[in-house]
């Protein structure tokens, strides 16, 4: 009997085509729907999965009315294109025993390279810059300098580690939070010193939240944590 594999992840979509003969070996027949947004809504999301053993989804609504719509079609797992799994259900999906699957370790890259490139907008003030460029003008904006200012990086997986190793060579202070007891060797290559939620608020120039988001600590960067911060610190 031939699975079939639901795949809405929009830069799978679009690579797609050179693994569709690997699959088909395994007797799996794969699903692309058309998406004309970003992603999928739960109300799209229950017609496609209707009758597919498995999805793989980037950004879309995979909640217990999907999960519900999709084990009754003999859904057997879910899979997210990416590391975050916060728009899937899982507590459902646990109870309706379909596991949950992501990708670790992907995209860590070019994730701190964003979040490096937000940092140089922000302290270059790059984005006036190109606003005063397109008018016409060549306005010289007085930026911040990097060197010497602290980082502080909230969640030390795999993009937090790329991101502090990023601010070290940048010649930055870098200071890392996370609810796991990094190892030495582990601090010693990105180059951090590990210490507490309130200390990072209150030693860092700049703040990148890079955990994933739980029901633990949704809310993680609220008022009582902004009041923490720097007076004119940034938050990435």
């Amino acid at each position: 009997m031939t699975d079939r594999l639901l795949v809405t992840c929009h830069h799978l979509q679009r690579h797609f085509e050179p693994f569709r003969s690997e699959l088909e070996k395994c007797d799996i027949a794969a699903f692309l729907p058309d998406i004309s947004g970003q992603q999928l809504d739960a109300g799209s999301m229950q017609e496609h999965i209707k009758g597919c053993s498995a999805v793989i989804a980037g950004d879309d609504i995979v909640d217990s009315s999907v999960l519900q719509a999709g084990i009754n079609g003999g859904l057997k797992a879910v899979i997210k294109w990416g590391i975050g799994t916060d728009s899937i259900d899982k507590e459902t999906a646990k109870s309706l025993g379909v596991p949950v699957y992501n990708t670790p370790g992907v995209f860590a890259n070019e994730v701190a390279d964003l979040a490096m490139a937000y940092l140089l907008l922000l302290t270059r003030r790059l984005h006036l810059m190109h606003v005063s460029v397109l008018k016409g003008d060549w306005r010289q904006i007085e930026g911040r300098s990097l060197h010497e200012m602290t980082a502080g990086v909230l969640g030390l997986g795999s993009i937090g580690l790329a991101i502090a190793k990023r601010c070290s060579a940048f010649g930055m202070n870098v200071v890392g939070s996370d609810i796991r007891t990094l190892t030495a060797q582990e601090k010693q290559a990105a180059n951090l010193r590990q210490v507490d939620h309130d200390a990072l608020l209150e030693q860092s120039d700049v703040v990148f939240l890079a955990c994933n988001l739980t029901r633990e600590n949704k809310h993680l960067i609220d008022a009582s944590a902004l009041r923490r911060m720097r007076p004119g610190s940034y938050l990435i």
